[in-house]
């Protein structure tokens, strides 16, 4: 759920800022809503897959050997993102910085959820 969370955060991000260039520019192709539909639409259809199929199972198991850190993060959105630079190195450069901040909102997401509350509180010696 982080994952996709995140993921649509950066999608919301790329378009917003796609549609601010669309309304600063003198004649925009798209509009600023189409400018902002085409970038978030094309950020889901290519994170979507990378995000939740390999890099939130990825993530959950550094997560569950205590592995998970901010480097371990940025390591797992780049390499999903690598494959990319295969097709077209501007695609690559996306892909790659995409993966990061993706993953690193995640880490950023699941360390602010983690917390002890679940585990019980002994009956002596709390105080």
């Amino acid at each position: 759920m982080a994952a996709f969370l995140a993921l649509l955060l950066l999608a919301a991000s790329l378009a917003s800022l796609s549609a601010l260039g669309a309304a600063l520019a003198e004649t925009a192709v798209l509009g600023v809503g189409g400018s902002f539909t085409v970038v978030f639409a094309y950020t889901l259809l290519i994170g979507l897959v990378p995000a939740l199929c390999l890099g939130a199972p990825s993530y959950a198991w550094l997560w569950h050997k205590g592995r998970a850190s901010w480097g371990s993060a940025a390591a797992v959105g780049l390499a999903l993102g690598a494959p990319l630079f295969l097709v077209a190195a501007e695609l690559g450069v996306w892909a790659t910085a995409g993966g990061a901040a993706v993953a690193l909102a995640t880490h950023a997401i699941c360390r602010a959820g983690a917390n002890n509350s679940s585990k019980p509180t002994p009956l002596r010696g709390a105080a």
